[in-house]
């Protein structure tokens, strides 16, 4: 009775760590899911552009490449680079 008491204990454990894990997918999911679209920010960002400078043209995809992407300092690409290493294998 002892060792089952001892076995439900364990997988319960095991539950339990499964659930945490699922629970932190599901949130990395759900702050995905809510971050607008490099589409739409590239849209937004065209917008904007066109309201200072209405007579120039805008390259789409230079846009979507480099005006959608947060500033950066150099100083900080070895953090950075660690921390999208770790987010997709971590």
């Amino acid at each position: 009775m002892a060792q089952e008491i001892s076995e439900i204990r364990r997988q319960l454990a095991r539950v339990r760590e499964e659930l945490t894990r699922i629970e932190y997918r599901v949130a990395q999911v759900e702050l995905e899911l809510a971050k607008p679209s490099m589409e739409e920010r590239a849209d937004a960002l065209e917008q904007e552009l066109r309201s200072e400078y209405p007579d120039l043209r805008f390259d789409r995809d230079l846009l979507e490449l480099v005006g959608t992407l947060p500033y950066n300092p150099v100083e900080k690409d070895k953090e950075i680079l660690r921390e999208a290493v770790f987010e997709r294998f971590g």
